[in-house]
């Protein structure tokens, strides 16, 4: 990882609407994700597999490398949350 690249769903999300000047409503919009989701997302709430799939699609990740890299936490990196 590089010091730049995102360390959260919440920061990767809210990089890919910045980067592409989205306000919270075109990014819903453009992803078919609902408004409500995508800023319950960026403030850290992890969303439902149907929404990982919009999600994945727009990021242009695969879903498994977004869950992996954002989305699970193994029981040491949950202690130090």
């Amino acid at each position: 990882m590089t010091f730049d690249e995102p360390i959260s769903l919440a920061a990767l999300v809210f990089k890919w609407r910045n980067d592409h000047g989205y306000s919270i409503s075109e990014a819903s919009r453009v992803s078919g994700i609902p408004f409500a989701t995508l800023r319950r997302i960026e403030h850290g709430s992890e969303p439902r597999s149907a929404t990982i799939a919009k999600l994945s699609k727009v990021l242009l990740m695969p879903p498994n490398e977004l869950y992996s890299r954002y989305l699970f936490k193994s029981e040491d990196e949950k202690k130090y949350q």
